[in-house]
């Protein structure tokens, strides 16, 4: 007895939150009553105890949806249930409604969803609690029904409405029915949770998991998968359970086989809620006191069910840093331990996963501006290679002022240059942990891969005559050059050659790379772009692999005359494994791409590409990105510091080309958000004081900066490039993907 008092009592104190409420299946029959004008019996709204089925529960339904057929219904329904919710201390919630289903002559569903945030803001003043409004598609409607009231909800984002979801019968409308609407979703940028596996199949949470669900609706039908399991689990994906109403509705045969305690030991972020409050007669207090008794729910194991509620709700930082601040003044039920904000209350295990510190992450690649040759540089070629330090020492001055103030020339300095008295960013080296010193290897390194073996380069004698056969046969050209070059001299040397013949200039460098030039005027674009389709399936062979195919078009008709155009295509190798962009994406983040980095992943967790003409170019894209709303990562190649001076052994032009950067860099901190944090690095070295053309294995700058800092300096130094991609998924609370490296130095920014 003293045991139940005190389930009920730690209940009471907790503050709750809610994630899955239907609006119209959680209204009281005190409100019914008054819009019907009627006595309304609670049978009429709410199931009995031998309810048999999902469609026998639906029947309910009926009378609360005839009382939101205006806006003076819809704002007093979403009164109604926000003050219903503040007699059990619930602080946050999220509840969900079909705007088509109230849409009418009278009212079109811009007016429904306008009408219903009008009540949801008058209970927020009157009861306190923290709202977000979740529209639904219907898996009934067509999908041009869905996607204009998908489009309609958009312009509430943010004001209102949080998110959208797909409701309805899934056994006779599949989820895989619905793998278009949602990628209209996601071009919109509506974060959604999907009805999945209430009483369909595991097919179904699996489509909606690929489509980009950050929370899946009850997902019962999981149980027994611990394959799937550990996925969700790994991809940090919300599960909304709803024990008492699936068990009306049979979503199990009996509360013995109800998973709550499976996927809790899972690891799966769990989540309780009431589904529908009135018709499931129900509240979340009495919900939690069902499991607590049932399935012997442990005392700590109630608030880490509300943690993670805030870790997966489709609110924004503001707003969880509230309800944060709410969990932790009631640690004196629960012990210290259960909101400490940066531990794991399952594992122990230091997380950082409630609050994301930054909105916005830019990570800006100088292509080839090492630091300074590594311990093993000899084994690669390289004897006191330097690219910075060099050009410095070259130049003596930089017009560098934003690059000083955030503490370039304390990490590296030079020449007549001074480091900055007192730095405004975070400043450190990292060291290369994998085996090359290449493009590909550089950029994939930061995301978290470890390249072992490194990529095939054909320098001395260009590529195989059986390689080179297989091309000409494939692409019915003669292949001219087939030899290590500048990209610009083979082009002065055998242009008018190709032009003349019809042939097809093939050249190579010290880097793992096919590089195939055309003239657009006689060559054809479109065909250089098959061709190098062709190079890259060829080049697949273990023997032939090289990390890159390059298209490099140029124009002119005469010695003197040929330039190179921005129309240049890279076509990679895909990344050997998933990487911190996969991760981003799968959680429904941004991962906006500029330059080459798109044909670096090969699209790979891209969810937005930028193509840039050159890196002056590219730093203006990420400028007017950055003056856009978007949540998650920028991440931005400067390639014309490798490609138009370093491999080409121009020092002057190296310099002049940071000079151009630093300019556009002022221009860029000044419209950085508070919340916004920006990580300057590079991919590798490209001495251009050093022999040859080749890059150069190096350190690497790592700058970080953010107005929100409370001040800048040194920290320590890192064996790998892995720690940016590590830091961004620790700060966005997403799991890096197995088989990665790196740790997170969130903590130090």
């Amino acid at each position: 007895m003293e045991r139940e008092e005190n389930i009920r009592d730690n209940i009471i104190k907790l503050p709750k939150i809610e994630l899955h409420c239907h609006l119209d299946g959680s209204l009281s029959r005190e409100f019914v009553e008054k819009r019907l004008g009627r006595t309304v019996q609670e049978a009429e709204l709410s199931v009995s105890d031998d309810c048999t089925s999902l469609a026998q529960y639906l029947e309910k339904f009926d009378l609360p949806g005839q009382c939101i057929q205006d806006e003076k219904g819809l704002e007093g329904a979403a009164y109604d249930v926000l003050k219903g919710m503040h007699r059990e201390n619930i602080v946050y919630a999220e509840i969900r409604f079909a705007p088509l289903l109230s849409e009418n002559e009278r009212m079109s569903c811009e007016r429904v969803i306008e009408a219903t945030i009008k009540g949801f803001e008058r209970g927020k003043k009157d009861f306190g609690i923290e709202y977000g409004l979740i529209v639904c598609a219907m898996r009934h409607h067509s999908e041009e029904q869905n996607r204009r009231m998908l489009h309609t909800a958009r312009e509430f984002l943010g004001a209102g409405v949080c998110a959208a979801d797909l409701a309805g019968a899934e056994v006779p409308y599949p989820m895989s029915g619905f793998m278009e609407l949602f990628k209209y979703a996601k071009q919109l940028g509506l974060p959604f949770t999907i009805h999945a596996g209430e009483c369909g199949n595991a097919q179904n949470i699996i489509d909606a998991v690929e489509a980009g669900a950050a929370r899946i609706g009850h997902g019962i039908a999981m149980r027994g998968h611990g394959d799937m399991e550990r996925q969700l689990s790994a991809k940090g994906i919300g599960i909304e359970l709803c024990p008492i109403s699936n068990l009306q509705t049979k979503a199990v045969a009996s509360a013995d086989e109800y998973p709550i305690r499976e996927f809790l030991d899972a690891g799966l972020k769990v989540t309780i809620n009431t589904d529908n409050r009135t018709v499931s007669n129900t509240t979340l207090s009495k919900e939690l006191e069902f499991i607590e008794r049932t399935y012997g729910i442990r005392d700590e194991e109630l608030p880490l069910m509300m943690k993670n509620a805030l870790d997966v709700a489709f609110a924004d930082d503001a707003v969880k840093e509230r309800i944060f601040r709410q969990l932790v003044k009631c640690r004196e039920a629960y012990g210290d331990l259960t909101f400490n904000r940066s531990t794991n209350l399952r594992t122990g295990k230091r997380r950082y996963d409630t609050m994301k510190k930054y909105n916005r992450i830019f990570v800006i690649v100088l292509d080839s501006l090492g630091i300074g040759a590594m311990p093993d540089s000899e084994r690669f070629g390289d004897i006191d290679v330097d690219t910075f330090g060099h050009i410095l020492e070259r130049m003596q001055t930089l017009d560098i002022p934003n690059l000083t103030r955030l503490g370039m020339l304390n990490l590296h300095c030079g020449g007549q240059m001074q480091p900055a008295a007192e730095p405004i960013g975070r400043f450190t080296r990292l060291a290369e942990a994998s085996n090359g010193k290449d493009t590909m290897t550089g950029h994939w390194e930061m995301m978290g891969i470890k390249t072992e073996k490194p990529f095939k380069t054909f320098t001395e004698h260009g590529f195989p005559p059986e390689l080179i056969a297989e091309l000409e046969k494939q692409c019915g050209k003669k292949v001219i050059g087939n030899k290590s070059a500048s990209g610009t001299e083979i082009i002065e040397e055998l242009g008018e050659e190709e032009i003349k013949n019809g042939s097809m200039i093939v050249y190579t460098s010290a880097d793992s790379v096919l590089q195939i030039c055309g003239n657009e005027e006689t060559f054809d674009l479109q065909n250089l772009y098959r061709c190098c389709e062709i190079a890259r399936k060829i080049t697949l062979k273990d023997e032939w692999r090289v990390g890159r195919v390059i298209a490099r078009p140029y124009v002119g008709k005469k010695k003197g005359e040929f330039v190179r155009t921005s129309n240049r295509h890279d076509y990679a190798l895909k990344p050997t494994g998933l990487t911190a962009l996969n991760a981003l994406k799968d959680s429904g983040l941004d991962v906006i791409s500029v330059g080459k980095i798109n044909d670096i992943f090969c699209g790979e967790g891209i969810t937005e590409a930028f193509r840039s003409k050159s890196s002056v170019h590219g730093m203006e894209q990420t400028i007017d990105i950055c003056e856009k709303d978007f949540k998650g990562l920028c991440f931005v190649n400067l390639v014309d510091f490798d490609a138009l001076w370093g491999h080409r052994r121009n020092v002057t032009g190296y310099g002049e080309e940071i000079e151009k950067f630093d300019k556009n860099l002022g221009i860029l901190m000044e419209k950085l958000r508070d919340d916004d944090l920006l990580i300057l690095t590079a991919d590798h070295g490209n001495d251009p004081t050093y022999k040859g053309t080749d890059h150069t294995r190096e350190y690497v700058p790592f700058i970080a900066y953010s107005k929100s800092m409370k001040g800048g300096g040194a920290i320590e130094e890192e064996a790998t490039f892995a720690v940016i991609g590590a830091t961004i998924a620790d700060n966005f609370g997403v799991k890096m993907p197995e088989g990665t490296i790196g740790h997170s130095i969130l903590e130090e920014l």
